[in-house]
Order: C-alpha cells, then sequence, then structure tokens
C-alpha cells in the first residue's frame, strides 16, 4: 500500500513541475513580444501645433486645352507657426473622397512642399502668401458636354510642418473652399 501512494505522489509532482514550466514558456513569450514591440514603436509623438493655420485667400480653376486644367491657389499663414507643407485635395461638392493634387511620390514638380518660385524659399513664415499654380488632368472631368459645363468643388488644404527631429506631420486644421471648374 505504501508504494502505490508514492506513485500517485510522483505523478502529481510531475503535473505541477509541467503547468510550472508552461507558465514560465508563457511569461517569457510575453515579456519578449512586449521587448520587441516596444523597440518598434517611435519615441517621439509626431504631431503639428493646433495653431499652424493656413487660409485659402483665393482659388479658380480654368480649363487649359482638352481635360487638362489648372487650379490655381492663394495661400496665407494666418497660423503662429511656419508651415513647410501642404496636403490639397480637391473632389466633387458633397463627396467625402477627394483626390490628392500634390502628392510628392507622384509629380516631381514640387508642389507639396511650399517653395516660393519667386524666392526659392521653403516654408511659409506667419503672415506669407503664396500662389500655386497646380496644371492637372486629374482634375475630375465635367459632367455632361459641351461648353459652359460647370462643376463645383470642395478644395481642402491641410497644413504640415516638420517636427525638431525632422518628421513631416500634419496639422489638425483644414481650409475647405468651394471652387467652380469650367
Amino acid at each position: 500500500m505504501e508504494r502505490l501512494s508514492r506513485l500517485g505522489d510522483k505523478r502529481g509532482v510531475s503535473e505541477i513541475v509541467g503547468y510550472v514550466l508552461l507558465v514560465l514558456i508563457a511569461v517569457t513569450l510575453s515579456v519578449g513580444v512586449y521587448v520587441y514591440l516596444k523597440l518598434q514603436v517611435p519615441k517621439e509623438n509626431i504631431k503639428c501645433e493646433n495653431d499652424a493655420t493656413l487660409v485659402i485667400d483665393a482659388a479658380s480653376c480654368k480649363a487649359l486645352s482638352g481635360i487638362n486644367k489648372e487650379l490655381t491657389i492663394t495661400l496665407s499663414n494666418k497660423g503662429l507657426y511656419t508651415v513647410d507643407a501642404a496636403y490639397i485635395r480637391l473632389g466633387i461638392s458633397g463627396k467625402k473622397a477627394k483626390t490628392w493634387l500634390n502628392d510628392p511620390d507622384k509629380t516631381n514638380e514640387g508642389y507639396f512642399y511650399l517653395t516660393n518660385p519667386d524666392t526659392g524659399k521653403k516654408s511659409l513664415k506667419p503672415g506669407e502668401k503664396l500662389t500655386l499654380k497646380l496644371p492637372r488632368s486629374e482634375i475630375p472631368g465635367a459632367v455632361g458636354s459641351g461648353s459652359g459645363v460647370t462643376n463645383i468643388y470642395d478644395l481642402e488644404v491641410q497644413p504640415a510642418a516638420f517636427t525638431s527631429k525632422g518628421l513631416l506631420a500634419a496639422c489638425p486644421t483644414i481650409a475647405l473652399q468651394e471652387v467652380s471648374c469650367s
């Protein structure tokens, strides 16, 4: 009888050792995942100041030839901080989806970063103005055909500024204006 009780004790010890090993493996894996993710997350919070504001002073859209149109925008920095770039989007009025007109990866015209063509100066300081002419065929075409067809578009301009680490951060303010293209 004494021998049977010893065998039962050994089985209980081996099950406890198994559970302890499983818990140790789970804790080790979770610590490893935590350390890996901690290294992958950027340490700087990329954000733009709330007082970085661009205002659309004037905007016009005119046909150049065929389907090509030119969008002329005059921007003013009415905020307290320098603006280095702008996301310019245009879409049919009332629609949420808008076309990004100055994507720096698709064009090499330099309209994304706010560079004054007259002075060659990059960025727009508070109180300064800049006029951009964006020749684009991606502006959605007029519904219908013939001359005199006009579409109303929503023009969005969202400022962006470089952080102290050189990363570009989009600002929360967005200027919105209706533009008619004929």
